[in-house]
């Protein structure tokens, strides 16, 4: 309307009236607009365009599990979401029923910091006691006894080539490949032995989060930058790639952006709402 905002009809057959009391930068509308999104993209008078798209979240506060405070991973697999907990274990979601799973009926431990998918559609989990593999509706955990250097897993991720990488809390860097556990430690080149996240960017190269700093591991190798200063932090508890093979490196002081040349911090100086980066 020309003064009194938009006016809708829900399914119901109920009258919505949105105005500038409830979303909108004025009640002065001068024309509308839907997309293929089902976005609707509203003139004003005076105030520029206005975008009011569908409802932005969708909460599950009353979804026994997915509603636990400390949520560390999310998979996906033929029919469920898998959700991982700080200290409930896993819960797996098929639309409409939850099943939970913790150290009574499966899992290795409760804590459960990381869920990765691998080709066969087994769901794998690092835990506070083992590595734990869900395939054909049966838990296996892997623990020292079987070759990892620590119990307490932080990390996990799945290359190219189908190997898992493994970071832990305090055993340093494995790799399970060919049914066995290749470990690495600071005595290998790692700058520290809490690895707390792990890429594979599109060159091949695997990055590794630790607890002292950036490190690189590619031709065999480990490769650090803790001694350059454009990196505000020696946490690095997240890392993922975009689309231009610039890799970002998330920590509680300010997110790291990598252009294959030179490293940038970027803090709240320069926009973000929060220097803490999860």
């Amino acid at each position: 309307t020309a003064n009194d905002g938009l006016y809708a009809i829900d399914v119901d057959g109920e009258i919505i009236h949105i105005t500038k009391e409830n979303g909108l930068p004025t009640n002065n509308l001068t024309h509308l607009f839907k997309d293929k999104s089902g976005n609707l993209w509203i003139g004003t008078n005076g105030h520029g365009l206005v975008k009011l798209g569908n409802k932005a979240f969708t909460y599950f506060d009353n979804v026994n599990g997915l509603n636990n405070s400390s949520i560390f991973g999310i998979v996906v697999d033929q029919n469920n979401i898998w959700v991982a907990t700080g200290d409930e274990g896993v819960f797996r979601y098929d639309g409409k029923t939850v099943t939970h799973f913790n150290a009574s009926n499966g899992m290795g431990g409760n804590e459960v910091r990381a869920i990765v998918k691998d080709k066969n559609n087994a769901i794998w989990f690092a835990t506070n006691n083992g590595l734990t593999k869900y395939e054909n509706n049966k838990f296996s955990t892997y623990t020292t006894a079987n070759g990892l250097p620590t119990n307490k897993i932080r990390s996990l991720m799945f290359d190219k080539n189908q190997n898992l990488w493994i970071g832990t809390s305090g055993g340093g860097l494995s790799v399970f490949k060919e049914n066995k556990f290749i470990n690495y430690t600071e005595k290998d080149g790692l700058t520290h032995n809490y690895i707390h996240s792990i890429l594979e960017d599109k060159k091949g190269n695997i990055w590794l989060g630790t607890g002292n700093g950036i490190n690189r591991f590619s031709n065999g190798q480990f490769h650090n930058y803790i001694g350059s200063t454009t990196i505000c932090n020696t946490y690095i508890g997240s890392i993922t790639e975009d689309d231009f093979g610039n890799i970002w490196f998330g920590t509680d002081r300010c997110v790291v952006k990598y252009d294959g040349v030179d490293f940038k911090s970027i803090t709240t100086n320069q926009g973000l709402s929060s220097n803490t980066i999860y």
